[in-house]
């Protein structure tokens, strides 16, 4: 069973403690949405990079490498990612080492240290990251979704940064970064543990604070739809392909559970239809993956797979009229259970692991939503009809939403 305790904070932050019983695991979070970032610096990069550097040490170790080791030395594992709203940084830890982890996650979020010699390192470990980037048509294509999905200047523009933008990054910029954007009332904190946190580790987090706080305004991009070729030509005949469909208004829920139906009903399965059809019948592709994101206030659905280029169109069409089916005619219900199910027994699987539940609950609490459970997400999926999935369907899966991204390789 998961329960869910929430904390309000003398700094006005939020501790989320997600309490998952029998785990062997303590997982301490801090989720920011930096979306204002933007606004500050324009500077391609700027966030990527501020996220290697920050928290790597603070003042009780003289360098990055005896901050890792201590860390280690405990049992304690330290990663951070960055979406394009959102910067996160983690620990997953042996429960035994709750309060070490604790103290030394606050200290180094609230006062990290780093200098130039730092900052020059980590430009060069960006930039490699950046060009191993570039050589990979399934990493890379996620940067041609931006150009075709969204027409504000910013989003368009490479996540990444450019070697020139990367190297114009000056410590004040990402202190000013840090300044507007670290706030006390932005940040949310998502503990998850197998008993509820003690008044000990509570205590820790009210003595943590940011001096500054400041109210952070977000930005909606705006969807501009167009098709993107781009790569590099050979004499290999392969394309990487990504379809995008934005959901420019997602809601509630109940329309996000329903679309992460249809990512399951067209891909990831054995019984997909894409998957089944493209792969299974016909040959024509590995594999079709699918993937949904949801961020503060819009969604996307992906469609990826590889193909030789000769068979690129008669793959288009397939997608095509599975999308066109799904918003004319209703799935039959028993196809639909059984991809409820099948969802609900992949999921099951990964609820014990760390990185699983970080993600699972993370993002609804980063953006002050009600996070679901398992069991809670797993009712309401049993829930959804075979209309749901049709008026989801109509509202979002037109033609006119869909971008096609190919690389050549």
């Amino acid at each position: 069973m998961e329960k869910i305790k929430i904390y309000n904070l003398k700094s006005k932050s939020k501790i989320t403690n997600i309490i998952i019983s029998n785990i062997p695991y303590v997982v301490v979070s801090a989720w920011i949405p930096f979306v204002s970032i933007i606004d500050l610096i324009k500077k391609q990069g700027a966030a990527h990079l501020l996220e290697h550097l920050y928290m790597s040490r603070n003042k009780d170790f003289n360098n990055e490498i005896e901050y890792l080791e201590y860390l280690e030395k405990n049992g304690i594992t330290f990663n951070a990612y960055t979406t394009t709203e959102l910067m996160v940084f983690y620990y997953i830890a042996p429960l035994e080492s709750i309060e070490i982890a604790t103290k030394t996650f606050l200290k180094t979020f609230y006062n990290p240290t780093y200098t130039n010699s730092d900052l020059k390192k980590q430009k060069k470990i960006v930039i490699n990251e950046s060009l191993v980037n570039y050589e990979d048509p399934s990493s890379y294509i996620w940067r041609l979704r931006n150009k075709s999905l969204f027409q504000d200047e910013f989003s368009k523009k490479d996540f990444y940064g450019t070697y020139s933008s990367i190297n114009s990054i000056t410590i004040n910029d990402l202190k000013k970064i840090c300044k507007n954007t670290f706030t006390n009332s932005s940040i949310s904190f998502l503990i998850i543990s197998p008993t509820e946190i003690s008044e000990n580790i509570i205590n820790l987090f009210n003595k943590f604070n940011f001096e500054k706080d400041v109210s952070i305004k977000t930005n909606t991009p705006i969807f501009a739809i167009k098709d993107i070729e781009e790569g590099k030509k050979t004499t290999r005949e392969h394309l990487t392909v990504s379809v995008q469909i934005p959901y420019p208004s997602i809601i509630n829920t109940k329309e996000v559970i329903v679309g992460n139906l249809i990512r399951d009903y067209l891909g990831n399965f054995w019984s997909s239809v894409l998957t089944s059809e493209l792969r299974t019948k016909k040959g024509l592709v590995y594999w079709v993956s699918t993937n949904t994101e949801y961020f503060s206030k819009y969604g996307l659905l992906s469609i990826n797979f590889s193909c030789q280029k000769k068979d690129f169109l008669k793959i288009k069409k397939e997608i095509q009229e599975n999308l066109y089916f799904l918003s004319k005619k209703l799935v039959d219900s028993s196809i639909l259970r059984n991809f409820i199910k099948t969802y609900i027994s992949k999921t099951q699987c990964g609820q014990n692991e760390a990185l699983h539940n970080l993600y699972w609950f993370g993002s609804d609490i980063a953006f002050n939503a009600k996070p679901l459970t398992h069991e809670e997400y797993y009712r309401k999926l049993k829930n959804i009809k075979p209309n749901d999935v049709l008026e989801f369907s109509k509202k979002y899966l037109k033609k006119e939403n869909i971008a096609w991204i190919t690389i050549q390789s």
